[in-house]
């Protein structure tokens, strides 16, 4: 792995774990006390670390895997302190996020999206379209997989819960890099530039 692959999976790392940390002691806490407790940990009705994990997923593709798979891992050990669950739910995580990721770009005949080019004002609502189909058949997946890889059959209203949790999540997630995203492309490109500089 090149040097500036390394940073940036770090990058992700760091950005996915904080969503965690966001989860887990700011949004958890305000769940809990409107909703049953016990439920919430379950299935929050606003799970940042979806929206997260799929909108990095979608941009960086095999990047992201480890990444998501490091910080799915911590962030569940969080509130369970259960490593071998916390793992479990980390591949899972990894396994219903890319299935839907590397199927839409197979249909489309082409990579990832590049970091710059879906910032722009031409490519940020094509990837909020692809964003939210990932992010519900993702959500279906990651779901199913840990019913079953758990022997856990939800109530009728759990997988509900699940479903509209991370929809809600990805949405607000990328309502937020929608509107920040004249500021995050005007980033990159002086990133970009800084870079060519240094090569120069």
């Amino acid at each position: 792995m090149k040097p500036a692959d390394l940073q940036m999976s770090f990058g992700i790392f760091l950005v996915f774990l904080g969503s965690f940390l966001l989860q887990n002691y700011v949004i958890f806490p305000i769940e809990s006390r409107i909703f049953d407790p016990a439920v919430v940990q379950i299935a929050s009705l606003m799970f940042i670390p979806h929206g997260v994990k799929v909108i990095v997923a979608t941009l960086y593709g095999p990047l992201a895997v480890f990444p998501i798979l490091l910080g799915q891992t911590i962030g569940i050990y969080m509130y369970t302190f259960d490593l071998e669950f916390s793992f479990s739910f980390g591949a899972i995580a990894v396994l219903a996020v890319f299935i839907p990721v590397f199927l839409i770009s197979y249909l489309e005949k082409g990579g990832m999206e590049g970091d710059e080019a879906a910032f722009s004002d031409r490519h940020t609502l094509v990837l909020g379209r692809k964003v939210l189909v990932i992010a519900l058949i993702s959500s279906l997946l990651n779901s199913y997989f840990a019913s079953l890889l758990n022997g856990v059959t939800p109530d009728s209203h759990i997988w509900l819960r699940f479903l509209v949790g991370d929809m809600f999540g990805a949405t607000v997630i990328f309502g937020i890099i929608y509107l920040m995203r004249r500021k995050i492309r005007s980033w990159l490109f002086e990133k970009a530039g800084v870079e060519q500089r240094k090569r120069m």
